[in-house]
């Protein structure tokens, strides 16, 4: 009986680690919503509906996100953390886990990033006009469609922002930029 109850014990634990497994490694290659408040909305990759996000679900590469009025989300990937604001588009482009470049573009809206453990990797955020090249941690991006202005705040570390012709600036701690289609 006592041999029963052991083995009995060996295949739940097992189970159990292989379930834990499972899930760190679902958390590891997608990003995840982490909190959610309002109305907020992803369009899947290869897909022409919207359909509504909550709390706790994961997000994939080339997924976009639209949030309503009053809403916000923040999105956690492998330790770094995305806060999308209100009236915002932001497409998920490229994951820096599947490539050695991560990218995001803001389409519409205000989002802040805060970037961890690139490790050889680069991460940049795009606007329609403007490109913002992490080499330091922490920044937001602003994109207005309807003037075609970008603005980037740099809050920690150093941001490279460059224009569509290719024309780059560094940017520290405590900076903001803007940039339009004509100018940077």
């Amino acid at each position: 009986m006592n041999y029963k109850i052991r083995i009995l014990f060996l295949i739940i634990s097992l189970s159990a680690i292989a379930s834990s497994i499972t899930l760190l490694s679902q958390e590891t290659e997608n990003a995840k919503v982490s909190f959610l408040l309002g109305k907020s909305y992803v369009q899947k990759s290869g897909k022409n509906s919207w359909e509504p996000l909550k709390p706790n679900d994961f997000l994939e590469e080339g997924d976009l996100i639209s949030t309503g009025n009053g809403s916000r989300i923040t999105v956690h990937y492998k330790g770094s953390e995305f806060k999308i604001q209100q009236n915002s588009k932001v497409k998920l482009s490229n994951l820096p886990e599947k490539s050695k470049l991560g990218v995001l573009e803001v389409n519409q809206g205000f989002a802040w990033f805060k970037i961890v453990n690139l490790k050889g990797k680069k991460f940049e955020v795009t606007t329609p006009n403007s490109t913002a090249g992490v080499r330091g941690t922490s920044f937001s991006a602003f994109y207005d469609p309807k003037t075609r202005e970008s603005s980037f705040c740099t809050c920690e570390g150093k941001v490279s922002i460059s224009d569509s012709t290719g024309k780059e600036i560094f940017f520290k701690k405590k900076a903001k930029v803007q940039s339009s289609l004509q100018k940077i």
